[in-house]
């Protein structure tokens, strides 16, 4: 789960500031929500990645006053948090929100269980920790699908920015730590099936960098980094276990303009109201943003009249586009594994000893999560013998294959506008499309740049009812191609000089179950849920434009993964901190320890 170039210090994005004196504030963490003031100059809407991300910028200026709403709790500490080797500890606990998927017919009807940061930090919290970024072709990819100021060189100095920054105006700090941590085997002499060994881009072989703070061996987050940076300031509030239920609409104007919010802390509990002098921003990810404007009567016409909600928006792309990473385990044991991590599940005395390492001087075992040593590789690379076929099927499919028959028109016009691009990005040798992890002694395959897309709808209009997540994954069948191919390529690494000393036998599936059946049986995502309020032209099914504005609405940005209209070929942690980088970058020039860029 989700981890230099030229410098651009050109403002794009800009949020304005007040410059008015505000009410004294009590301190950060408000466990009474009638502690909170009436009125802040910005609501945030979801305290994760992002939204602590957002808050830590627009509360550098002691002027402007900050509330960030999280449904979530504050953890109390737990070791799946913090030890690297327990990472994706907390997955299914109480600080995930734990959303299962609709019936997925290409997966024989196998429902999707996708897990999410329910917690003060989000799903940088639940994640394995993987901090790459994508290549230059995946973010220039955003910029050609109409929207100019977001291709790599324009996003480069902000996923600088995440980690060497001006982190307070105390002095110099590091926002966010990274580190590459120490792995087991993998592509450490060759090249791997004639692939190459990534020297600093975002394809081939490589070791990836982590969110670790190398100083303690702990997880790097927006808890641990954007918050920590920010909670002592006396214009920030964060009130955690309160749901944002509903945004309040003043519609009396050319366009919508967001008065506050309404929340509450269960289904049972009253409302409570809180007003937004500039904006609001929203931070819930790519499945509760998009619910929460349902909820609101913005999106699409047709599916909110059948709840009998009112349309105070029509906007048809809010919930479509919504596509995942989504990955098989090409499992193997292994006769030749003289050191593994597997070893603290199996061997109570190496257990032992690892914790010990860990807890006297932050070394050993429990420092890894098992997941740097990955691969990003293109088409060419994984589908030797079928990359044609595959381009070939994907040129010559219905536009509208990879959705569903009820996708709004403008939806579909930008889907034909993705689809347009993905051929050219898969034929490329500097775009990857599939990646390998190495799991000790097995490998986690994930296809990372799918065609198939799905939408969130809301089913009812009780906030506390999760909406419908459909995946239709596989619902276009070149996926089902180059995951098919993915695996024979996995299974292929197995025989090279570098893995052949495992001496290593295949598991799952075994090569009497064929591929395909296999990633029917057992697919699922990686925890990169994205595209449901995808920046993109209106008329291309876009909800926010450059600036992350919601169209129709004056004071409504969004932040979060929602937004990406095509999810990049990386874990999207640092991809989502950089989002939120650049729309909160308002007036200073990136400035470190050396000077300005």
């Amino acid at each position: 789960m989700g981890f230099l170039g030229q410098f651009s210090t050109v403002m794009l994005v800009s949020l304005p500031f007040v410059l008015a004196a505000h009410p004294r504030f009590l301190g950060t963490h408000i466990h009474n929500a009638r502690a909170i003031n009436s009125s802040y100059d910005y609501i945030i809407v979801g305290g994760g990645t992002s939204g602590l991300t957002v808050a830590n910028r627009l509360t550098e200026d002691p002027k402007v006053n900050v509330l960030v709403l999280e449904a979530g709790l504050m953890d109390q500490g737990e070791t799946y948090f913090s030890e690297p080797s327990l990472a994706g500890g907390a997955v299914g606990t109480k600080y995930d929100w734990n959303v299962t998927g609709v019936a997925n017919p290409q997966l024989n009807n196998r429902s999707v269980t996708l897990p999410l940061g329910k917690v003060v930090g989000g799903s940088s919290m639940l994640n394995r920790m993987v901090f790459d970024r994508g290549s230059k072709a995946d973010y220039d990819m955003w910029r050609d699908l109409g929207n100019p100021g977001w291709g790599f060189d324009d996003l480069l100095p902000y996923f600088i920015k995440d980690l060497f920054t001006q982190a307070s105006h105390d002095g110099f700090g590091l926002l966010l730590r990274t580190s590459v941590m120490r792995s087991p085997v993998w592509a450490s002499r060759s090249r791997m099936m004639g692939a190459n060994i990534s020297s600093g881009s975002a394809y081939g072989f490589f070791w990836g960098p982590t969110s670790l703070d190398p100083s303690k061996e702990t997880r790097s987050s927006a808890r641990s980094g954007p918050y920590e940076v920010a909670k002592n300031r006396t214009n920030f509030h964060l009130l955690s276990s309160q749901q944002v239920t509903k945004l309040i609409l003043d519609s009396s104007g050319p366009e919508i303009k967001i008065e506050g919010v309404e929340f509450k802390s269960s289904s049972s509990a009253p409302v409570q109201t809180v007003t937004a002098n500039k904006e609001v921003i929203l931070a819930a990810g790519s499945i509760h943003t998009a619910a929460l404007l349902q909820l609101s009567g913005i999106g699409d016409a047709a599916v909110l009249s059948k709840l009998d909600q009112t349309v105070a928006l029509d906007l048809p792309g809010v919930g479509n586009n919504f596509h995942d990473h989504q990955y098989v385990v090409l499992a193997y044991t292994a006769a030749n594994l003289s050191l593994s991590t597997a070893n603290l599940t199996t061997n109570a005395t190496f257990a032992a000893e690892a914790q010990a390492e860990y807890e006297n001087d932050a070394t050993g075992p429990l420092t890894t999560t098992g997941t740097s040593a990955m691969a990003f590789l293109p088409l060419s690379s994984y589908a030797k013998n079928s990359s044609s076929a595959i381009l070939s099927a994907i040129s010559a499919a219905p536009a509208n294959v990879s959705l569903s028959t009820a996708a709004p028109p403008s939806v579909v016009q930008g889907h034909m506008a993705q689809r347009s691009l993905y051929s050219k990005f898969l034929a490329a040798q500097d775009a990857a499309s599939m990646e390998y992890i190495w799991s000790d002694p097995s490998l986690l395959i994930a296809l990372v740049k799918p065609l198939s897309r799905g939408s969130v709808t809301i089913t009812t209009l009780d906030p506390f009812v999760q909406p419908a997540v459909d995946w239709r994954a596989l619902s276009d069948p070149a996926d089902l191609q180059m995951l098919n191919a993915g695996i024979e390529f996995g299974r292929a690494l197995y025989g090279t000089s570098a893995l052949k000393v495992l001496e290593a036998t295949e598991a799952m599936p075994g090569l009497a179950t064929s591929a395909e059946s296999y990633v029917r049986d057992t697919l699922a995502t990686i925890y990169h849920p994205a595209g449901t309020c995808s920046m993109l032209p209106k008329d291309l099914g876009g909800v926010v434009d450059v600036d992350l504005k919601v169209y129709g609405v004056s004071n409504l940005r969004i932040v979060d993964a929602s937004i990406m209209p095509v999810l990049p070929a990386t874990h999207t942690s640092s991809t989502v901190y950089a989002v939120a980088e650049k729309v909160s970058f308002y007036s200073k020039p990136l400035t470190f320890f050396f000077g300005v860029l």
